[in-house]
């Protein structure tokens, strides 16, 4: 029923006390706030300042503790909150309400001044209520669990003019008929939406500002209980929105009207008499909530009093529980609230009881002391008594008792994901650093400074404080975990907590990340633990952030400008991220790569706070803390269960470079961390020595690497255990604390100065560190090759190369094409940092011109050449003479091939331009060979050239990627293969039949239709176009895949037989040159392998012809071979083996057989000798010592 004008009148006639009420508004008038933003919001604060001397409680009492804070906000804004938090001893131990209110002041004004006295709920008032409306919607719409069960809307702004239903135009005159209220003061034909749309540029049309215009309606919002003031100009927007969600959405309300009394009174005006009631009314309800709280230790008095003076134990229990039960049920049942409030006390009573009976009960009938420990701890259930007592007067009794909305699991709000509120809750529960779950894989985490959303696999949104409002990840993809694929995280916990931290772990399958967040601090230490990580090489950490904040990136060896993206646009990708421009500058992030023992600290940085990632111009800062992989010898390992990597500190500044590097040195203090709660991580011990020559000098500055106990594996791509590096001092000695305990190999090795003519390495295993102790090793002696006098020496065995031309920093691409191919470095006059180079890319000779004494050449009968290897590529071979006598040769056969340049060195194209060239020239005599095979030869003089090359542009489309594919597949299966088979015949047979099954995908395909045009007879069946159409009318796509198994079972063991056979021979010992020996090799494997394939490749070749429009010419005996119909091939392989037999018995089986070597052969050789020649180089950073032998 709609409400008359007189009744909506009278609600404007003020209070029966009106003469009070008039004279203290006459007293107290409000004051003129002015237009301008700023200024409105500072004269309200001031006038709510002047008021707070009328509060029942004026100002900070002892039994609270007041905070104030501001939160960074998901959109990167920031608010200001203020926390109400009980003093430590008066916060019951099952928890305490929390309450979230918004305070009125039209969107732009007011402070916490006007809400401090309601607590208990979340609520709103004037503005308030309008946020509080339009979150109960999101809350329903976004299935928020546990949900919102009721919404307490004061004096409410719900519904401007232009959003009022037709239907309730004639009730909403409270704009035009309370003008005269005294909190507002409204002119005649003021609008107030019209000013607040202006000065804040709000959408009032949006459903985030009108909760009416929702466009999912109001049905399922959760009971609302209205608090309406008669002379109020928002009155009717409050009066008409209730009715709305109540008559037509069946939302269940509960209102109380106050006449005669304007918008915000008990606020504006609280010297009033009736401010005092309203205010003394929801204190008097919240004290309400104390009288269940004492129940709880009345009941356990009770109890245990009786359980004591009766000897019974068992009795008492159940009664307890049974009351506890008793109360729940009514608490669930009833909707009365006066009922349920009784209840709560009784639900208290049983619920503090259980815990301590029943611990009491099992100390009396658990007589072993050891059992009994076990089974009081398991007694820890019985806190969930608490728990429940704690949820169970979550609902708010003031609402209960005005409006009788009662609600008593979770009454208001929980939220998670509305505007960011999480934090609002998370800062009061964790006074800081915190953790919400906002939906299954979704996590909002950070603390008061920072904050960012963790995604199943991607962190993003990443706000700071630092640059207010700005996206730190933007449009890039954040932060992840990766090993060999990217981590995808189930599930998110806070595994610790401390007075100021939490540490907050993300689990997934093989790892968990954890960040451990400090109160004041901007960033977060962070560490992995391994709980089944599988044999990797790599595990990591890195961050894709907003390419338009970070500019800049710095390490310990480069501090510069990070190339615009825009740059790459038009550079030529040259390799794997690496891009040349047209004025011949080259870009590539390994630039930046540096040494991971030499590392203070890098990151990225802009004007306002390392790589970037030139597929899509991120700004990224990369965390390899698990690597044996790049820049070495690769070789897989298997972390142990538990393992920790970590932890580092990942810091957000203000982009100080000078504010980072203090920060270091702090960190370098607190190492281990106490916070980390993990028993090994914290047993250490200490391990000291003195490590001295065998000839009698110290080894001052040696590199100490404490290392794996078993010492066959080498120290570079060791990756299982935990790591501590140190140098030896001038006298030899070296100490390394905080090692974690346990079994280590000991090593050292030059590291050049006075050690740089040392080139072996010092090792000892079986190292053990027990817990707080030091093991003083003493004095250790390095042994050295003895008998031997130095001739000369080029540099220094250091595992550096940086004393060499062109060999130390800056880092640069292609700096091995500055080394020139033939050089004469004569020792004595030429230095190594001008005269000797790097790496070596050029066919040529570099000679080393050095000078013997006579009576020494005559003394000594032999001679030892020792080569330190900065880096080896199999393509590579380096043969070593003196005074023209050959030493020997350094190559595959003793070096194992390093990718350490591989991002910038690695190329194959070469293989596939050789195999095209190959093709095209012997082309014709595989057309032969075809003809021959299928029994369709015509005599050579009869057929044109050109004839012959029928299938040939088919065969270039498809080599091509065909080639590239299977080439490219037994490179990789075969690196991959390495570090488990080794260089042998099972990892040419692994990488062969890989690279077989792959790319017989497209050689099928090419062989059908490249057959079929090498032995047409017509114009027409000697077009493409033609063959395609013809193939695919006959068979569809199958026809195209005609043999593809029984080429499997050829090419396989063809493949197989092929490579073990080429790579075998280029190991046997030879005086010819490389090159001849790989063509030898490649026409060996060839000859070796197509004996024994051929025939099975003959009834193939038949079977993929035999539906073609040829061979169907010769059916019916029209041009038969003697007498065999040839278009029963296609009746499958036992056919065409008794065809065969037919026509010219066994020896048809090799007919074509020289034609195809003919074409094999040579095709073998060119390809093979171009593909050796044309390699890449590839060398490496491990110091590869090779010792060779002169014999005078």
């Amino acid at each position: 029923m709609a409400r008359t004008r007189q009744e909506l009148q009278e609600m404007n006639v003020m209070d029966p006390l009106k003469d009070s009420a008039l004279q203290e508004v006459e007293k107290t008038p409000m004051p003129d706030f002015g237009d301008d933003f700023f200024t409105r919001r500072a004269r309200r604060a001031q006038h709510l300042k002047g008021l707070r001397q009328f509060y029942p409680i004026p100002g900070p009492i002892p039994e609270v503790q007041e905070r104030n804070r501001r939160l960074t906000m998901r959109d990167g804004g920031t608010i200001s909150v203020r926390i109400y938090t009980p003093i430590q001893n008066r916060i019951p131990p099952s928890g305490s309400p929390l309450y979230v209110a918004f305070h009125e002041g039209g969107w732009s004004m007011g402070d916490f001044t006007d809400e401090e006295m309601n607590c208990r709920m979340i609520s709103g008032a004037s503005a308030g209520g309008n946020i509080t409306a339009i979150l109960a919607h999101l809350a329903r719409d976004e299935k928020m669990n546990p949900p919102l069960t009721g919404q307490y809307l004061c004096v409410p702004a719900v519904m401007p003019p232009s959003s009022v239903p037709d239907k309730y135009k004639d009730e909403y005159i409270s704009p035009v008929e309370n003008m005269h209220d005294p909190v507002l003061q409204m002119s005649p034909g003021d609008d107030p939406y019209e000013g607040l749309r202006k000065v804040l540029k709000m959408d009032i049309e949006s459903p985030l500002f009108t909760p009416c215009r929702n466009p999912n309606k109001h049905r399922g919002l959760p009971r609302a209980f209205f608090q309406i003031c008669g002379m109020d100009p928002l009155r009717d927007e409050g009066l008409c929105y209730e009715k709305l969600i109540r008559e037509d959405f069946d939302v269940e309300t509960r209102l109380l009207i106050y006449p005669g009394y304007g918008h915000m009174f008990w606020t504006n005006y609280p010297q009033l008499e009736k401010s005092k009631d309203f205010v003394k009314d929801m204190l008097e309800a919240n004290l309400m909530s104390i009288t269940p709280f004492i129940a709880g230790p009345v009941g356990l008095f009770i109890f245990m009093y009786l359980s004591d003076r009766l000897h019974e134990r068992s009795l008492i229990i159940v009664t307890a529980m049974v009351l506890s039960i008793i109360g729940f049920i009514v608490l669930i049942s009833s909707r009365n609230a006066r009922l349920c409030y009784a209840f709560v006390h009784v639900c208290m009573m049983g619920a503090g009881a259980g815990g301590p009976l029943v611990a009491s009960w099992l100390t009396d009938n658990v007589p072993d002391r050891g059992t009994r420990s076990i089974v009081i701890g398991l007694n820890g259930h019985s806190n969930l008594a608490g728990v429940i007592a704690g949820q169970l007067y979550q609902s708010n009794l003031l609402a209960a008792s005005i409006s009788g909305i009662k609600e008593p699991a979770t009454m208001f709000l929980r939220t998670s994901r509305l505007f960011n509120i999480a934090l609002y809750l998370r800062a009061v529960v964790a006074k800081g650093p915190f953790l919400t779950q906002t939906n299954t894989s979704t996590w909002i985490f950070g603390n008061d400074y920072w904050n960012i959303t963790q995604g199943p696999t991607y962190a993003t949104k990443l706000y700071s404080t630092i640059v207010p409002g700005k996206d730190l990840v933007g449009t890039a993809k954040g932060h992840y975990l990766s090993s060999n694929s990217p981590a995808v995280f189930t599930s998110a916990s806070i595994a610790s907590r401390g007075d100021n931290y939490i540490d907050i772990s993300f689990s997934s399958a093989q790892l968990d990340l954890h960040w451990v967040i400090f109160d004041d601090l901007q960033g977060a230490y962070q560490y992995v633990v391994n709980k089944n990580t599988p044999w990797t090489k790599i595990v990591r950490n890195l961050w894709r952030l907003n390419p338009n904040l970070f500019l800049n990136g710095r390490t310990d060896t480069k501090d510069d400008v990070l190339p615009p993206f825009a740059l790459y646009a038009d550079a030529t990708e040259v390799q794997d991220e690496t891009f040349q421009l047209d004025n011949g500058t080259t870009l590539t992030k390994y630039d930046w790569s540096n040494f991971a023992r030499e590392r203070d600290f890098y990151g990225v940085y802009g004007p306002d706070v390392v790589h970037r990632e030139s597929a899509n111009g991120d700004a990224v800062q990369l965390n390899v803390f698990q690597d044996t992989s790049h820049f070495r010898v690769g070789n897989d390992t298997l972390a142990p269960v538990g393992k920790i990597w970590g932890p580092w500190l990942w810091y957000l500044n203000n982009g100080s470079k000078e504010d980072v590097s203090n920060r270091r040195l702090q960190e370098l203090k607190k190492f281990p961390y106490p916070w980390l709660n993990n028993t090994a991580y914290h047993s250490r011990g200490e391990i000291t020595g003195t490590l001295a020559l065998s000839d009698g000098r110290p080894a001052s500055g040696a590199s100490v690497f404490l290392g794996d106990a078993n010492t066959s594996i080498r120290p570079l791509i060791q990756g299982t255990n935990y790591y501590y590096t140190t140098q030896a001092a001038p006298d030899g000695s070296f100490s390394i604390p905080n090692v974690r305990t346990g079994d280590y190999g000991l090593y050292a090795s030059s590291n050049g100065g006075s050690l740089a003519d040392v080139y072996t390495n010092f090792t000892r295993s079986l190292i053990s560190i027990s817990v707080g102790g030091t093991l003083a090793t003493g004095k250790l002696t390095w042994e050295l090759p003895v008998g031997r006098t130095p001739i000369f020496r080029l540099g220094d065995f250091d595992k550096k190369a940086s004393e060499f031309a062109n060999g130390g920093l800056p880092y640069a691409f292609n700096i091995t094409s500055l080394s020139p191919a033939n050089l004469t470095y004569t020792t004595g006059s030429s230095t190594p940092s001008k005269d000797w180079y790097y790496a070596i890319s050029s066919l040529g000779t570099w000679t080393i011109a050095f000078n013997i004494s006579a009576s020494d050449f005559r003394n000594r009968t032999s001679a030892v050449l020792s080569i330190s290897l900065a880096g080896y590529s199999q393509s590579t071979v380096m043969e070593i003479s003196t005074n023209g006598f050959v030493l020997g040769t350094v190559g595959k056969d003793n070096l194992v091939n390093d990718p350490a340049l591989y991002r910038s060195g690695r190329d194959d194209t070469f293989f596939v331009a050789a195999n095209v060239s190959a093709r095209v020239l012997c082309y014709p005599l595989d057309t032969i060979a075809i003809q021959h095979a299928s029994s369709t030869r015509r005599p050579l003089l009869s057929v044109p050239l050109r004839s012959y090359y029928r299938g040939v542009n088919a065969s270039i489309a498809i080599t091509t990627p065909a080639v590239a594919l299977y080439y490219c597949t037994y490179r990789a299966t075969k690196d991959y293969l390495m570090p488990h088979l080794g260089d042998t015949t099972y990892n040419y047979v692994a990488a062969g039949t890989v690279a077989e099954l792959v790319s017989s995908l497209l050689w099928t395909p090419l062989e059908v239709v490249k057959s079929r045009l090498q032995i047409s007879t017509t114009k027409q069946d000697g077009k493409l176009v033609w063959q395609l159409r013809d193939i695919f009318r006959r068979e569809g796509i199958r026809g195209f895949y005609r043999g593809y198994f029984m080429g499997l079972a050829i090419y396989t063991p063809y493949s197989l037989a092929s490579w073990t056979v080429y790579e075998n021979a280029k190991k046997l010992p030879s005086d010819i040159s490389y090159t001849a020996k790989v063509a030898l090799s490649a026409g060996l494997s060839t000859l070796c392998v197509q004996s024994l394939v051929y025939p099975f490749d003959l009834v193939k070749t038949r079977y993929q012809v035999a539906t073609s429009g040829t061979v169907e010419a010769l059916e019916a005996g029209k041009t038969a071979l003697k007498g065999v119909d040839r278009s029963s091939d296609k009746l499958g392989i036992r056919q065409i083996l008794k065809n065969v037999m037919r026509e010219s018995g066994k020896k048809g089986f090799y007919a074509g057989f020289g034609p195809r070597l003919m074409c094999s052969f040579p095709s073998a050789v060119i390809t093979m000798s171009v593909i050796e020649y044309l390699k890449p180089d590839m060398p490496v950073e491990d110091a590869i010592p090779v010792e060779t032998e002169i014999h005078a």
